[in-house]
């Protein structure tokens, strides 16, 4: 039902799809080699979607291109956002590489390959346990391997102190979340994602995900203190969370409605579950092309 399959992802291009605060992100944290040679005046977003040989589509999370300082040439980023440790993950970043190139001899008709940096963004809770570089993965290490792609480049969001974060501006309210949506209590720290707002506010839209992400994906064992704490602080977040939460709520009805018409559960039961009218179940069914039994109606 929800139109938000991957959370965590979904916040994370929130922020990054804005070139601005992309370019905030990039000063912090891509290595200073790379960054002293990137024009990040120049950064534009490029397309992560492509279609592999097998006909397949694969998105990868972020893709810009920057113009290199004094050359003719762009160089390509790639940015991955992972939640959890991945042996793999190298050859999958191999992967999306390889589509990058191939786009780009496509587009441009070149016979030469564009360089491309990679970039990690992890908010596991421990320390990444696998090396990011392909040649680890290969079963016989001779030393001669073949592969010459550029290990990517680790950013372990739990291993930043949150003073560290404070500092990094627009993008500290979404390190901050991503660093402890799943790791502590909400009311553990909101102050801190509070704080950040009033230093570096969000767009109306922005922050309503924002606050939709911590209610739906985060834990809270006191609502109304976790409430208290937002209203106390500034009342209309507080009203703003209130909406969002009441929104989240009949999103939650409107699931459960959904899977007992897939059901064919009466319209009566259904109805007294849920507090719906009939004619809501009715309008329900209709939007997703649910068929009822005419006793149901």
């Amino acid at each position: 039902m929800s139109d938000i399959s991957r959370p965590h992802d979904s916040l994370f291009k929130e922020f990054l799809t804005d070139i601005d605060i992309a370019r905030q992100f990039l000063d912090i944290h891509l290595p200073d080699h790379i960054k002293q040679r990137c024009d990040l005046q120049t950064l534009e977003l490029v397309s992560g979607a492509f279609v592999g040989n097998e006909l397949k589509q694969r998105f990868a999370d972020i893709v810009y291109r920057v113009k290199v300082k004094g050359e003719n040439r762009f160089l390509y980023i790639l940015v991955e956002h992972q939640s959890a440790a991945e042996r793999l993950l190298p050859f999958r970043i191999a992967h999306y590489e390889m589509d990058i190139m191939r786009q780009y001899c496509d587009q441009t008709k070149s016979e030469t390959l564009p360089e491309i940096v990679s970039l990690v963004f992890y908010r596991g809770k421990t320390r990444y346990p696998y090396s990011l570089n392909v040649r680890d993965l290969l079963e016989y290490q001779d030393g001669q391997s073949v592969f010459a792609q550029q290990i990517p480049t680790l950013i372990g969001i739990s291993a930043l102190s949150d003073e560290e974060i404070q500092e990094h501006g627009n993008i500290a309210i979404l390190e901050i979340v991503q660093k402890y949506v799943k790791e502590k209590d909400l009311q553990e720290f909101i102050q801190l994602v509070l704080i950040e707002l009033t230093h570096h506010p969000l767009p109306t839209r922005r922050k309503n995900n924002l606050f939709r992400y911590l209610l739906s994906e985060g834990e809270c064992s006191d609502f109304e203190n976790f409430y208290r704490i937002v209203h106390s602080y500034n009342p209309t977040y507080g009203e703003e969370m209130m909406t969002v939460a009441e929104q989240l709520k009949q999103q939650g009805l409107e699931e459960a409605a959904v899977n007992m018409l897939q059901k064919h559960l009466s319209t009566d039961l259904i109805a007294e579950v849920t507090g719906f009218t009939k004619e809501k179940l009715i309008a329900l069914a209709k939007r997703f092309n649910i068929s009822l039994e005419p006793q149901a109606q």
